[in-house]
């Protein structure tokens, strides 16, 4: 009897031990969001966070730790203990500082390897905007202007590598044209620089632009998706007009790679069920975003796919000083 109670014990006490250990999540948990409050990913991670309390019924805190075009927050993800309390929201340039670095001789903060993609969470063209005051109204006007004098045409960016700067930098590497880009401090700035006539040309989310497009201050002249846009419907894409590029200004939800299956599970369970909710598209609407939902599998496809091409990209614009 006394080893049969004994057993019995042993029994109990073993399963009771694993659920407390797979509990998922067993503390608050932190997105890390390596940007300043209020960019792509920030607007999207606090609507995200909200609704992962709801479902795992455990506090999700954003924490912003901007620096050096988001290498310090997402290097602090990669290297993070792969427990699921340890979490990332990211745009597009988590694909490219690796490979920034490498031009420039640094080692990388991070590599690509050392995320795991949990979602997709939105992912929007840019539009291609001239000013008003300028003579062109298409893209064949301004490139043929660019080939007849190389450089001759500014357009803003959010800086060097920036989300608006690389579908500038794709189309003109397609198109074989210079247009000089004149980087400025974020894409609120490089946005205020074109509005300012500093210069002629610049590229933004479909949110962004169509207020000041829809107030005759900018004109659209194409877009990097291959879908009609909803507020420019007879905008037409870089595709449609014979040029081989497609870019997304996308934000991404990622972990520290090597968090176990059940962690995975429930991150993934969570984030799609949130991001489905008629609560998170609310949120989207009223703060103008477009969710692009993808969960981990899909994501991780789509995004070596994405990388791949701005990968190409950067190594073809090379070191910029």
């Amino acid at each position: 009897m006394k080893l049969a109670g004994l057993a019995f014990m042993l029994l109990v006490a073993i399963p009771a031990h694993g659920i407390a250990q797979d509990a998922v999540p067993s503390r608050p948990v932190s997105i890390i969001v390596p940007y300043a409050p209020g960019g792509a990913a920030d607007i999207v991670a606090r609507p995200l966070a909200h609704g992962l309390e709801r479902e795992l019924k455990q506090s999700f805190v954003v924490v912003n730790r901007p620096g050096a075009s988001g290498a310090i927050g997402t290097q602090l993800c990669a290297n993070a203990r792969p427990d699921g309390h340890t979490l990332c929201a990211v745009v597009v340039q988590v694909s490219i500082l690796p490979e920034v670095d490498a031009l420039f001789g640094r080692k990388p903060a991070y590599t690509r390897d050392q995320l795991v993609g949990i979602a997709r969470l939105t992912a929007e063209p840019v539009v291609f905007m001239v000013g008003t005051q300028t003579p062109w109204n298409t893209l064949q006007e301004v490139l043929d202007a660019a080939r007849r004098k190389p450089n001759s045409i500014k357009y803003s960016t959010g800086g060097n590598y920036a989300g608006n700067h690389l579908p500038v930098a794709m189309l003109t590497q397609a198109a074989g044209v210079e247009i000089l880009a004149v980087p400025y401090k974020g894409g609120g700035p490089s946005m205020m620089a074109a509005l300012g006539g500093e210069v002629s040309m610049t590229s933004q989310v479909p949110g962004v632009a169509y207020p000041h497009v829809s107030a005759g201050k900018m004109r659209a002249i194409a877009h990097s998706g291959v879908k009609p846009l909803t507020d420019f419907p007879e905008v037409k894409s870089l595709k449609e007009l014979g040029y081989d590029v497609e870019f997304y200004l996308w934000a991404g939800f990622f972990g520290p790679r090597g968090m176990p299956g059940n962690v995975m599970r429930t991150l993934r369970g969570a984030t799609t069920a949130v991001m489905n909710s008629e609560e998170m598209r609310s949120a989207a609407a009223k703060i103008k975003i477009e969710l692009a939902f993808q969960d981990a599998d899909e994501f991780t496809k789509w995004w070596d796919a994405d990388a791949a091409r701005l990968i190409q990209t950067v190594r073809r614009m090379g070191k910029i000083e």
